[in-house]
């Protein structure tokens, strides 16, 4: 037998709602004895006022699925509806995140030169009513957004439940509460509520140890660059872009033109090698970088 829970108010509401098989008619009771295990079941698991942000929330019960489900309505709307609540929900979330990164002076692109919020930072086809988005800025993980998540979008699409991420962190938020780990905070809460500092301090470790080398790098990098311009002025050689991969320790690839065409030999031409000392001043505080192929150790 699929487990399930309710959210719905009251005890009596809930035993009447079981008996006459409304709230998951999915799941067999072809007994008093059947109805009844269930019913003392659904009374374990209904211990917290939220459930966890695990399993699938608000969509029927499939019991050929390996899931918990969780519902907060005796009732369901037509499945019809999951469908189109999710594009306009995705439409939604979207405007109110980038007005509330917009309000709060969160740049465009973090310190690892990352999109904060891009176009592909929102799950758009959730399997149940809980929604994901990606923030890249951890500075946006602010009481403020919970209370704009709840006030201006769940509060249009009270069935759902939203995922917000930083990276491998997340917090799950409900029109009344929000999950940090394993704690619960229900209404508003300030800055210094010792559950949002406890997670907040924990992400603010995770972002240093995944990042900070490489954003102090970039740092060091953009603020040389434009005196690098200045000693390229006269140089036949421009620095086409450079490419940084997050995930591949702060590697870097540098590429180059020469009169506008690909410089076809190593760095052993002396004219390249010329070109790197030019713009060594900034390239130091990065680690080892590529031109076409071949590296060079700093």
């Amino acid at each position: 037998m699929e487990s399930a829970h309710t959210l719905d108010s009251g005890w009596k509401q809930r035993q009447t709602d079981i008996a006459q098989r409304t709230i998951y008619p999915s799941v067999p009771l072809h007994s008093s004895w059947d109805r009844l295990l269930f019913f003392i079941r659904l009374k374990i698991q209904y211990m917290p006022k939220l459930p966890p942000m695990d399993g699938q929330y608000n969509v029927p019960a499939d019991p050929n699925e390996p899931y918990t489900y969780y519902q907060s309505v005796p009732k369901l709307p037509p499945q019809k509806s999951f469908y189109r609540e999710s594009n306009e929900l995705a439409s939604v979330l979207r405007n109110e995140i980038a007005d509330f990164l917009s309000r709060h002076c969160i740049p465009e692109f973090n310190e690892i030169l990352s999109p904060v919020f891009g176009n592909y930072a929102i799950g758009e086809s959730p399997s149940d009513r809980t929604m994901c988005f990606n923030i890249g800025d951890l500075n946006a993980f602010v009481p403020e957004l919970v209370l704009t998540l709840q006030k201006r979008v769940l509060t249009r699409y009270p069935l759902w439940r939203l995922v917000a991420q930083f990276e491998e962190l997340a917090i799950g938020v409900y029109p009344d509460g929000v999950w940090f780990d394993d704690n619960i905070v229900m209404g508003s809460f300030t800055s210094d509520h010792p559950v949002y500092r406890a997670w907040f301090d924990k992400a603010r470790e995770y972002r240093e140890s995944r990042f900070g080398a490489l954003a102090r790098q970039l740092d060091f990098a953009c603020r040389k660059i434009p005196e690098a311009i200045v000693n390229m002025a006269d140089n036949p050689y421009c620095l086409s872009r450079s490419d940084i991969d997050a995930g591949s320790r702060g590697r870097t690839t540098v590429r180059l033109l020469q009169e506008y065409s690909w410089v076809g030999t190593g760095l052993a031409r002396k004219e390249l090698q010329d070109y790197l000392h030019a713009i060594g001043k900034f390239l130091t505080a990065i680690p080892i970088f590529f031109a076409n192929g071949y590296s060079h150790q700093r």
